[in-house]
């Protein structure tokens, strides 16, 4: 995880450099192994190069399927769903997330798990079934607590938050967004931005009510 542009692209870089070297052993086992396709993913992801993203997540995830590691399979469609939402394709996604959530369970795999559950949350409040995105950010809750999981743990504030603020209440939104971003900003974790921008606009709305 990369925060600062120099320093994303820089990571990149190096990433590269990883899977050159691989190629050049004419060892493809060991893209798996380093996992360096699904990092290379991830950082074109937050870098915005979506196109990159999903030819990387795309890689990793056939070479876990030809290898059946099952968790890595998880992992690719987490980022991969990620993709899309970042698209704005949400059709039917709700259900590529519940499918993965119970692979996730099923084969033991309670991190992924945990944060399967704050998308899923994240999508439900987008769709307004805000009743059981309020159980599903409990969970997410429950397990970042028990796993010492504080990025988990901040997504679930954030989640809870956008959910309360989807809900009109703008005080305990604004609350918990703060939370939020003192918790990102602590880990130095790229969702800073989002937070930042919520807890502004939250601030925003609270204002011209008490105008």
């Amino acid at each position: 995880m990369v925060e600062r542009e120099g320093t994303e692209q820089e990571a990149i870089q190096r990433l590269h450099r990883v899977e050159n070297e691989i190629v050049a052993l004419c060892q493809p086992e060991l893209l798996e192994e380093t996992q360096v396709l699904n990092y290379l993913g991830q950082a074109y992801i937050w870098q915005g190069n979506l196109q990159l993203a999903e030819s990387y997540q795309s890689r990793f995830l056939s070479m876990a399927e030809q290898t059946g590691n099952r968790r890595s399979v998880v992992v690719a469609h987490y980022y991969l769903l990620l993709i899309r939402i970042h698209h704005g394709d949400l059709d039917g996604i709700q259900q590529e997330y519940r499918k993965w959530l119970e692979e996730a369970q099923h084969i033991g795999y309670e991190r992924a798990y945990g944060y399967y559950t704050y998308r899923l949350a994240r999508v439900l409040i987008e769709g307004g079934q805000f009743e059981e995105a309020r159980r599903w950010l409990e969970q997410a809750l429950t397990m970042a607590i028990r796993w010492k999981e504080p990025l988990l743990q901040a997504h679930a504030l954030l989640g809870s938050a956008l959910l309360h603020w989807r809900q009109g209440d703008a005080v305990e939104a604004h609350r918990l967004a703060c939370a939020a971003l003192e918790a990102y900003r602590r880990l130095g974790s790229r969702e800073v931005e989002e937070a930042s921008e919520q807890v502004r606009r939250m601030q925003e709305t609270l204002s011209q009510e008490q105008a």
